[in-house]
């Protein structure tokens, strides 16, 4: 292959299913991925000199800065990902799953020593994750995964009692037309 030039999919292992549009992708979305392994790494080990105390609320604060600087791409999946994980959880936010997959669960308020912990839990999480998009089709698995796992959930099947198919009926819309003008 030469330098530079993307090779047709069926020519590079590992390659995800589908067009050669999504395997041309597929050297930029790991390289994406490594900067982003490095910057957090660099955060880690040093979080002072990134203005950080250490603390599991101010490393979240800055996974949640890196995350929409890269116009919230960099975690896309993560919750869902980590819903899978727990087994529970879909209705809350990933800082909370990271909480709950803390070694001892859910504490609070956190006290230094566990404080530490669920800094250190959120960065293997984060690593873990980071892996998992790196296969390919990473990504769409984490959401078939994610899929499969909400099928299995009763609330996934229940009609939603806060908009009832009724409300959107012709005649409902057409109440609302008529008095938005």
């Amino acid at each position: 292959m030469l330098s530079g030039v993307v090779a047709r999919p069926e020519e590079q292992p590992n390659t995800p299913s589908g067009d050669f549009p999504a395997a041309a992708q597929l050297p930029f979305q790991s390289n994406v991925i490594k900067h982003h392994r490095a910057l957090l790494t660099a955060v880690r080990r040093d979080p002072k000199r990134h203005g950080l105390d250490g603390t599991y609320a101010t490393t979240t604060a800055s996974v949640l800065g890196l995350d929409a600087g890269s116009s919230w791409s960099m975690l896309t999946g993560f919750q869902e990902w980590l819903v899978v994980r727990l087994g529970k959880g879909h209705d809350l936010t990933w800082p909370i799953l990271v909480r709950h997959l803390t070694p001892g669960g859910w504490t609070y308020p956190l006290s230094a020593q566990t404080d530490v912990v669920a800094v250190t839990t959120l960065y293997q999480l984060i690593g873990e994750f980071f892996t998992a998009r790196e296969q390919p089709d990473g990504l769409a698995q984490i959401f078939r995964n994610y899929q499969s796992w909400a099928t299995t959930q009763d609330w996934y099947h229940r009609p939603n009692r806060w908009f009832p198919i009724s409300r959107f009926s012709s005649a409902w819309w057409t109440g609302v037309r008529r008095f938005s003008l």
